[in-house]
């Protein structure tokens, strides 16, 4: 399963650098994809939030840190937060940012409701994706025999 968000144009006084947002599930990983108009700044800084749903109306959060070429952490605000899944990878290639999450421990969500924001050494937000919800579903499970 793959699904693509994309950001409108440019406009105004700020660069944008996110464009497209790309998510995909395989049986055993959750795989995020960010593609970006040039490669990350030094000082940029990029925070994936994640809201998993679970069969039976269940949800938790996952807050990302992502600074590339590799640093992956996660923000736990509340003590339902879920903590960084110790198998989780972050890189960055050219104008690409992709993070890999094991679907074990992230409870086997059947949908995600994500934004990606940038930013950079302090703590304000530069811009945005929209909050955009992705139905998971198990490509295996939909194969032909």
């Amino acid at each position: 399963m793959r699904a693509t968000v994309r950001r409108p144009a440019a406009a105004g006084l700020v660069a944008r650098v996110l464009q497209a947002v790309a998510v995909a599930r395989s049986r055993s990983s959750l795989y995020l994809g960010i593609r970006l108009r040039r490669p990350p700044a030094p000082a940029d800084a990029f925070r994936i939030e994640l809201r998993l749903f679970h069969p039976g109306g269940t949800w938790n959060r996952l807050v990302l840190d992502v600074r590339p070429p590799s640093r992956l952490d996660a923000v736990r605000r509340w003590p339902e937060d879920l903590a960084l899944p110790q198998a989780a990878v972050a890189r960055s290639e050219g104008t690409r940012l992709e993070v890999s999450l094991p679907l074990a421990a992230l409870g086997d969500p059947v949908s995600v409701y994500l934004e990606v924001t940038r930013g950079g050494p302090l703590p304000v937000t530069i811009e945005r994706t929209p909050w955009t919800t992705v139905r998971l579903v198990d490509i295996a499970a939909h194969a032909a025999p």
